[in-house]
């Protein structure tokens, strides 16, 4: 399969991921992801998975206007539901994967991007680095595993 969001480079047992551009859309960015992590699973020359913030690309939301539009078009209300299942997907393998899998940051997480953060086994951040859910500042809880990963990591009166 050929990226169009993401890259991958594994040196010395590392693969290395990083999303391309910030504000990266979330149909089309879960496709390649799932495809991506599935097969890093299988590859025994990698050791640990990294997720990388190259130009504050952990900025990843689903869009208020487009998530309108979706509901109110049948056809397009199965891609959004097939969307969100693929996040589970995505969450659920991080989350059981025998690789440790590791967030290296050091601009700004938004939306999405902080549920996949919260959902490495260990996260490396940057003074400047920035953790905002700003879906919530749009009416959509993000779903990507943030309302189960959240309170484990920083407890439930904070989350």
């Amino acid at each position: 399969m050929d990226y169009q969001f993401i890259e991958c480079d594994v040196f010395d047992s590392i693969a290395t991921i990083t999303f391309l551009g910030s504000d990266t859309p979330v149909t089309g960015l879960t496709d390649e992801l799932l495809d991506l992590l599935l097969r890093l699973q299988e590859d025994r020359a990698v050791r640990v998975i990294v997720f990388n913030d190259k130009e504050g690309s952990f900025n990843f939301n689903f869009d208020a206007v487009t998530i309108a539009e979706q509901r109110a078009d049948d056809a397009a209300t199965g891609e959004f539901f097939a969307d969100l299942e693929e996040i589970r997907r995505i969450i659920t393998l991080m989350q059981e994967s025998p690789k440790p899998v590791v967030a290296v940051i050091s601009a700004e997480v938004n939306g999405g991007g902080l549920g996949l953060v919260a959902a490495c086994d260990m996260r490396i951040a940057t003074k400047s680095a920035t953790f905002t859910a700003a879906d919530i500042r749009t009416g959509i809880m993000s779903d990507w595993g943030l309302t189960g990963t959240l309170p484990k990591l920083i407890g439930n009166g904070k989350a």
